[in-house]
């Protein structure tokens, strides 16, 4: 989405303001963590800032917008490998604490037969020992 006239017309109406942040779904917003609060209930998570300088700079270099564009996606190509990245270790981490749990368990399991062999083999010694003292 093209957010250069919209941005034009914000920035005309509230001279103040410097920066707006954009969603994907062309809400904006003056505040970027009001942008990205947004953004985070969408399925694209993308938030894109615009500047006074840089529309600026868009009217004077045809090109600035698609070093913008250029600089913005190479920013979100960044965030969605790092997710990507936390989503692979998210998930690594759960299949390392099943795999616990699975050892834990069979160890548990390994404890209880011990114990019962055990105090099979105890009672065993009683009983030998019982018939032992009464020949």
């Amino acid at each position: 989405m093209d957010f250069k006239q919209k941005a034009k017309t914000i920035f005309a109406a509230y001279s103040k303001e410097d920066t707006i942040y954009f969603t994907a779904d062309g809400q904006a917003f003056f505040q970027s963590h009001f942008a990205e609060a947004h953004a985070g209930n969408q399925k694209n998570k993308t938030v894109v800032s615009v500047t006074r300088k840089d529309l600026e700079a868009a009217e004077i270099d045809p090109d600035a917008q698609a070093k913008i564009d250029a600089d913005n996606a190479d920013k979100q190509a960044a965030i969605d490998a790092a997710a990507k990245e936390l989503e692979d270790q998210q998930k690594a981490l759960a299949d390392k604490q099943a795999k616990i749990e699975e050892d834990a368990k069979a160890l548990a399991d390994a404890q209880a037969k011990f114990d019962a062999v055990k105090a099979g083999a105890d009672q065993n010694a009683v009983d030998a020992a019982s018939k032992a003292t009464k020949k």
